[in-house]
């Protein structure tokens, strides 16, 4: 979605359009399902990966189990 001279376009838009409508917060999250499965498996080496969770950040390997599937099942990632 932000790669090369479209995707830097693309994010610009997506900030300014915020910024028009009033939004006074923005966070973007930028991970893959495998770094996200790879971090359930090996949270030692992947326990610095933020994640929202219902209105907050938290670090993924500190969300629960159950949860971390929901997580991961949302995340959505297009090449």
């Amino acid at each position: 979605m932000v790669e090369g001279d479209a995707g830097v376009r693309r994010m610009s838009q997506l900030i300014r359009s915020a910024i028009a409508m009033g939004v006074g917060q923005l966070q973007w999250n930028v991970t893959t399902v495998e770094r996200l499965k790879k971090a359930q498996e090996d949270p030692e080496n992947y326990g610095n990966i933020p994640v929202r969770v219902a209105g907050y950040s938290q670090m993924f390997r500190l969300v629960p189990r159950e949860l971390q599937d929901h997580i991961i099942a949302r995340t959505k990632h297009t090449h």
